[in-house]
């Protein structure tokens, strides 16, 4: 989707994440962006892009079968 207003520049990027990072979301908020992106039909790309990004998250992740 192409956005329709100014551009924002990587500073004013920065400045919004930095703002957002850490702050909760309620219940509502989680359930109002669930129901927004149902049906949203992904890539056969995307969709193996994210399969080999879980891939190499869940090899990295210690399982503790190597106890001694």
């Amino acid at each position: 989707m192409e956005r329709k207003t100014r551009k924002m520049s990587d500073e004013q990027k920065a400045k919004i994440s930095k703002s957002l990072t850490g702050k909760k979301r309620t219940d509502e908020q989680r359930a109002n962006i669930s129901k927004g992106r149902k049906g949203i039909k992904l890539s056969e790309e995307h969709k193996q892009s994210i399969s080999d990004a879980l891939k190499v998250y869940w090899e990295s992740i210690p399982t503790g079968e190597n106890k001694d």
